[in-house]
């Protein structure tokens, strides 16, 4: 039997966040993952083909400026991804309102600015200082702190095996779908 705050004690509750992650999934709350690899693609009007694209893309930064500003709040975790770090790629008004940046190897400092707003000093936690045989290696910033972290890979099959069995989670296009107020993406 449940011992504590109810269902009801959390309806006016104004941080996903805040619920216990056992009352969340007795509520039927997930958090929801908005991942856009290659988000140059849809959020640099260079990128576009035509003026509809050009639009498309005026509407994807739109919702990412959104998502990033009052999605986490929500549960709505924003994760965007690209090999060509550039203002046009990454518009400060989303990477501002992201709580973690993570920046792998640059060639450039101002490619490393793009993604992590403000350089870190000098030195090994500076992304272009990254070797090429580091393979994993990233700088990370909350806030105004920086680290030097090294992440894994894990290769699909490996991954599939260790989701064998889990339970899934509602499909978040759909939600996402939802919250975006039914907007359809273009087909590549």
């Amino acid at each position: 039997r449940w011992i504590g705050p109810g269902p009801d004690d959390y309806e006016n509750e104004n941080n996903f966040w805040n619920i216990p992650a056992e009352q969340r999934e007795k509520l039927g709350l997930y958090p929801v993952f908005v991942v856009i690899d290659e988000c140059h693609t849809w959020l640099d009007k260079k990128e576009a083909a035509d003026k509809e694209e050009a639009g498309q893309i005026v509407e994807v930064t739109r919702l990412l400026t959104r998502f990033a500003k009052k999605g986490r709040s929500a549960g709505l975790v924003t994760i965007l991804a690209t090999q060509k770090p550039e203002v046009e790629s990454l518009p400060s008004p989303i990477r501002d309102n992201l709580l973690l940046k993570v920046c792998y190897q640059t060639t450039t400092d101002p490619q490393a600015k793009t993604i992590l707003a403000t350089l870190p000093p000098d030195g090994p936690t500076r992304p272009k200082n990254i070797g090429d045989d580091e393979k994993g290696r990233c700088v990370t910033k909350v806030g105004k702190q920086f680290d030097l972290v090294q992440s894994l890979f894990v290769s699909p099959r490996d991954l599939a095996a260790a989701m064998r069995g889990k339970t899934q989670v509602p499909d978040q296009f759909a939600i996402a779908t939802e919250l975006a107020g039914g907007l359809t993406l273009p087909e590549d």
